[in-house]
């Protein structure tokens, strides 16, 4: 392993090494001065954090089911076993700490697990991604703190109404049906809609523990919670681990903590304020996935982008957070003519794409998402084929399960929005469903004398069509009736 000159040989230099790597991803604190006074702009406090046996009980039970563990070396599954004689002890835990306002040391060490990315060479450590593991008591910590936190903030509409990443009820499909619909009902207007894809350079990394804490202070967190959380990203470390060493705990200089609980809502509030930075374009974020897109005729829309961006960049150079311009694509939906507009990031031009993959869905300038369904055929054949190969070794049951988890599921995301298409590309997702069934499942396909649909209906499964209604009628129940915020995103697409 080596790393700007620095080679390591045995497995105790490699796991130092590769900690000193992450570790220097973080980017140093700058000296901020939090007022005092900075909570008065806020009508409502939150002012302590509290905690319940309950709390403790529906914290662990809600936990994803792992056998990953910390630094503690105790998984999630061993406190779900014992939940309720480890509950009252957690409690009283946790109610010191909330009191005193003290997150303890051992409670902040990450240990972080390299894993290869499968491409480049094996001895640099820019090509391993770092799966970082806190301990389980810190996480069933975080996640009743992190329930006090959001319905405070979800109660007071503190946060832009733009982010659309790590909020109850809003999803990757929200957001981008939201984008889809304002780009079709500009076409409608025959209007063209000129999008920026922008791609942030370790968003995560480059947080200021200082700046964030003068954000939450700006949205009313005060007194106990403040100094709860003051303490919770002073003094984190990260220790890395591999299969035959583990380094010695690093210290971190700034940034969410990874594979937090806390970690995602913290984003949110170090970013908000966001969309006050534009004045003409829109902005649509889904955490550090960000859409600034502007829908006017392209004589007069020229210069609005361009000035709209620069604010933009102005605004996230304020919070140390910097736009990568060779990552960042400029795309132009429902134009029928030729542009050349140019919109540049501090100089540097950004490429006009045809294409551009947002949030896994391939749009097009047509939006009329065939470089999407192109690329779910290509993926659903090769898991077939994969499959295929295979299915000697599995049983009916488990090729079935395999069938549904990953090669029917890549055709189910985003259904709603890209399955309206014509007869003819629904059924090439009828064709792969026949497929599946023809080379995975021979029997039931000869038993049903070749008939697509009786076969469907033995093996329990629709159409693409019957799909793609069924997502339909399930998403507009869940987020239509059932969810407040949601609910005048949907007046505004139906109301005519």
């Amino acid at each position: 392993m080596e790393h700007n000159g620095v080679k390591a040989v045995s497995p105790n230099e490699i796991s130092t090494l590769m900690a000193n790597y992450y570790a220097d991803l973080t980017v140093p604190d700058p000296k901020v001065v939090i007022a005092d006074e900075d909570a008065e702009n806020s009508t409502t406090i939150l002012q302590s954090f509290t905690v319940s046996c309950e709390d403790v009980i529906t914290a662990i039970k809600t936990m994803p089911h792992t056998t990953s563990s910390g630094q503690d070396g105790i998984s999630i599954k061993f406190f779900k076993s014992y939940v309720n004689e480890i509950s009252p002890i957690l409690q009283k835990v946790f109610i010191k700490c909330f009191a005193e306002s003290v997150v303890p040391d051992s409670l902040k060490v990450a240990t972080v697990i390299p894993i290869y990315k499968r491409k480049g060479v094996r001895s640099s450590p820019l090509n391993y991604r770092p799966i970082s593991i806190l301990p389980t008591a810190s996480k069933i910590m975080e996640k009743i703190v992190q329930r006090q936190i959001c319905d405070y903030l979800d109660t007071n509409k503190l946060l832009d109404d733009c982010q659309h990443g790590f909020q109850k009820n809003l999803s990757t499909t929200i957001a981008t049906m939201k984008l889809t619909e304002d780009i079709f009902r500009a076409g409608e207007n025959k209007l063209p809609t000129t999008a920026v894809f922008i791609d942030l350079s370790k968003a995560f990394d480059v947080v200021s523990h200082a700046k964030l804490l003068s954000k939450m202070k700006s949205k009313g967190i005060a007194g106990t919670a403040f100094k709860w959380m003051e303490s919770y990203l002073s003094d984190r470390y990260l220790q890395v681990k591999l299969p035959n060493a583990t380094s010695q705990p690093v210290p971190l200089r700034g940034s969410v903590p990874q594979g937090s609980i806390l970690g995602p809502i913290l984003f949110n509030i170090y970013l908000d304020g966001i969309q006050k930075s534009v004045k003409k374009a829109k902005i649509l974020m889904y955490a550090d996935d960000i859409v600034l897109y502007l829908s006017e005729k392209l004589e007069t829309v020229k210069n609005d982008p361009q000035t709209d961006l620069d604010n933009l960049c102005d605004w996230l150079d304020d919070i140390g957070m910097k736009i990568n311009a060779t990552k960042t694509k400029l795309m132009t939906f429902k134009n029928s003519t030729s542009t050349d507009l140019k919109i540049k990031i501090r100089g540097k031009e950004i490429e006009l794409v045809p294409a551009y993959k947002y949030l896994g869905i391939w749009l097009d300038d047509k939006l009329s998402f065939k470089c999407h369904l192109h690329s779910v055929c290509k993926k659903m054949s090769d898991r077939i084929h994969f499959l295929n190969r295979h299915k000697s070794h599995f049983s009916l049951k488990f090729l079935k399960c395999f069938s549904d988890s990953l090669i029917l599921s890549v055709s189910h995301y985003c259904l709603i929005i890209w399955g309206n298409l014509c007869k003819s590309d629904i059924a090439n997702l009828d064709r792969l469903y026949n497929s599946i069934m023809k080379n995975l499942f021979p029997r039931i396909y000869s038993s049903s004398k070749n008939n697509y649909f009786d076969c469907l209906e033995k093996l329990n499964w629709p159409s693409a069509a019957e799909y793609r209604d069924f997502f339909m009628l399930q998403f507009f129940y869940k987020y239509y009736l059932c969810t407040e915020r949601t609910k005048k995103h949907f007046q505004r697409i139906f109301q005519n």
